[in-house]
């Protein structure tokens, strides 16, 4: 799954096969006279052709990837604290004019430090777009659709439009671009789309909510059920006046969950990001690669939403754990090969499945994210997942074999790593079919089979069903 903001990744991928096609060999920095005569593909420019970041200046290349990584863990820390304080569709829609207005400044820039200084920016307000974003799905969905829909592989189909699209423009700038036009066309349904119900009910803006209802039963032709708006926001726990923050992530009951998460979120995170990274370290063309490696895990990730539509969360959790333990013997099977076609092809294969399963895992696991947390700390508690994703992606760049012949070791390493992620995954709840919580005091409450204050799941759900029998 490649995350918005992070086209430097492939170019620089690109880069270095150009170097290699271009009187560029592995090891020729240990010698700078051979770096002077370094000829460039003079049909592609990347951040690398422009500002000769190679040999002495090659260690910039993983620098630029890693700040932009320490800019999402900032936007991710901020971000989820912001959505749950001032609101969804505040900061989603604020974060995205920054974002289309930084990708067409980087189109402009003229040295390689004021690339690095916008894109750790893009980092912070990229994170800020990713963390809201599902949150804001998931609290308008029941809980029959909501796994489904946010498993959609989009961002598997936009890593493959992304690979078709720098491999057509092979320049930076462009493709810089390319993703201002995109932020700008988020806003087509800014209009349209309210905040959250959710958010506003646990905040108590009765009157925004009440609008808010009355605007989504019109647009489904319905009527407004009959509920007491005079309660909304007005839970026991004194949401009004009280103040999430972090701290709230490690109450009894939470503490398991949140380092059990942060965890998995690091290790996917690592060996995702590694794989992508280190495009350059597998066996055949690169571009194909590149190429490949989405479309195997596109159908992949497909298959979570029947797995999520059907299976409870945690064993389709297992299930795709499971598969990633095994298909790494079969990459390591591969390397060992006498064969250069198994090689070639089989390792990859073997590889592309991989990043599928992880993720597929990664997005059950935000599923489940959203389903554990209660309404006034969900964004938040996504947002310190995520911060734990981005330690694991600074370190990505650092974690890729140097070459070919140590590859086997880091897929051995990985491995390892996800059968302990598998046992942190057996050992949290399971929230299919669970509705929603609006505040920890409804965790409570729903422990000792008491209905919420709030109101209820199966009043929300008629202003998408238009079914009042219907419940979560």
């Amino acid at each position: 799954m490649e995350m918005p903001g992070q086209r430097n990744t492939s170019t620089s991928n690109i880069t270095k096969q150009n170097y290699s096609d271009s009187k560029y060999t592995e090891g020729s920095c240990d010698d700078h006279k051979r770096c002077q005569n370094v000829e460039f593909d003079p049909e592609t420019s990347t951040l690398v052709t422009g500002w000769g970041l190679l040999c002495e200046k090659e260690w910039i290349n993983s620098m630029i990837i890693s700040l932009q990584m320490t800019g999402m863990l900032i936007g991710f820390l901020v971000g989820g604290q912001l959505a749950d304080l001032v609101g969804r569709k505040k900061i989603f829609y604020s974060s995205c004019a920054l974002c289309a207005i930084l990708h067409l400044i980087s189109s402009f820039t003229v040295s390689w430090a004021m690339s690095v200084v916008i894109r750790c920016f893009l980092g912070i307000f990229s994170a800020c777009v990713l963390v809201i974003l599902y949150t804001f799905i998931s609290e308008f969905m029941t809980a029959r659709w909501r796994g489904v829909l946010m498993s959609i592989p989009l961002w598997i189909i936009g890593a493959t439009v992304d690979a078709l699209v720098t491999m057509r423009l092979k320049d930076w700038r462009l493709l810089e671009q390319v993703n201002c036009g995109l932020y700008v066309i988020l806003f087509i349904p800014v209009i349209w789309i309210p905040e959250s119900l959710r958010w506003l009910e646990v905040k108590g803006k009765t009157n925004e909510f009440a609008r808010v209802a009355r605007k989504i039963v019109k647009c489904n032709n319905k009527t407004l059920p009959s509920f007491d708006e005079t309660r909304t926001g007005q839970g026991s726990y004194g949401v009004k006046k009280y103040k999430y923050t972090i701290i709230d992530m490690f109450r009894p009951g939470f503490k398991f969950k949140t380092v059990s998460i942060g965890v998995c979120y690091f290790s996917f995170s690592l060996i995702h990001f590694a794989l992508s990274f280190g495009v350059r370290s597998f066996y055949g063309n690169f571009y194909i690669n590149l190429i490949i490696s989405p479309a195997i895990a596109m159908p992949i990730l497909l298959l979570s939403s029947v797995g999520l539509r059907y299976c409870k969360r945690k064993t389709a959790s297992l299930i795709y754990l499971g598969i990633f333990f095994t298909c790494s013997f079969g990459i390591v099977a591969c390397i060992f090969s006498t064969s250069e076609e198994a090689k070639a092809i089989g390792s990859n294969v073997f590889i592309s499945i991989c990043k599928g399963t992880i993720d597929s895992a990664w997005v059950i696991l935000y599923v489940r994210i959203t389903e554990m947390y209660p309404t006034v700390i969900r964004s938040t508690a996504l947002g310190i997942a995520n911060v734990s994703a981005r330690v694991g992606g600074i370190l990505a760049p650092f974690a890729i074999p140097s070459g070919k012949g140590h590859f086997h070791i880091f897929i051995i390493v990985s491995a390892v790593v996800i059968l302990f992620c598998l046992f942190l995954s057996y050992k949290l709840p399971e929230t299919k079919g669970k509705q929603l919580k609006e505040t920890f005091d409804d965790e409570t409450k729903l422990e000792l089979n008491i209905a919420p204050t709030v109101m209820s799941n199966r009043q929300k759900s008629y202003f998408v069903t238009g079914n009042l029998s219907h419940s979560e």
